[in-house]
């Protein structure tokens, strides 16, 4: 932001269309059975859970990225000092509120063996926390699906005025809340529809095609 300020609007564009692109993965693999889920596993449990975390923690720096990007981009105007200032508060509030609470959430479900093990209520909670474990890893998941197309599309319709424009004026002349459902519905689509067209495209092979031919292979 001190050197270059015009890439902050690049960046945002390019890590927004990467939360579009998880995003409707995660959509399509909803349709899949759980024969088709299973068959998809690889057979050595380790390397399954080296590949969830690995991306993961890609999402996650991806996410962490757009988020101080758009926090430089809200701050621009001040001086440096307080830009520092800011940034390091929201790292601090993202790494231990957002990110703690999403590690005891992955711990959720051996909080509630070892409480099983224990006798009278705890065990009782314990068992409770098993058996309602998927179900809250399903409500997280689906919540944090949407979340990436709203924001990954909110960022998109930012970035592209004409997009920006368009919304504005399908919208102009509604009541208060009718135009927040209808910018939250056309943020959706616009993530979903960047989504789509970017999981298309990595299906056909074409980023790989462009990367050869852009490095003369």
């Amino acid at each position: 932001s001190a050197i270059a300020p015009w890439s902050i609007t690049p960046i945002l564009m390019v890590g927004g269309a990467f939360l579009c692109f998880e995003g409707v993965e995660k959509v399509l693999h909803w349709g899949h059975s759980k024969a088709e889920a299973v068959a998809d596993m690889p057979r050595d449990p380790e390397s399954y859970e080296a590949e969830r975390t690995s991306g993961a923690i890609r999402t996650d720096f991806i996410l962490s990225a757009e988020i101080i990007a758009i926090t430089l981009g809200g701050i621009k105007a001040e001086p440096l000092v307080t830009q520092v200032g800011v940034l390091y508060l929201i790292s601090f509030v993202m790494t231990v509120g957002v990110y703690g609470m999403v590690a005891a959430l992955v711990k959720i479900d051996d909080l509630g063996e070892f409480l099983a093990r224990g006798g009278g209520g705890r065990a009782a909670l314990g068992r409770g926390i098993l058996a309602a474990a998927p179900y809250i890893f399903r409500v997280i998941s689906f919540i944090g699906t949407v979340a990436m197309l709203l924001v990954g599309g909110q960022i998109i319709l930012h970035g592209v005025p004409v997009a920006s424009h368009s919304v504005d004026a399908l919208l102009q002349g509604l009541p208060g809340w009718s135009r927040g459902l209808g910018l939250i519905v056309a943020e959706l689509v616009a993530g979903g529809l960047v989504g789509l067209a970017l999981v298309g495209a990595m299906k056909t092979g074409v980023p790989g095609k462009f990367w050869a031919w852009a490095s003369g292979r």
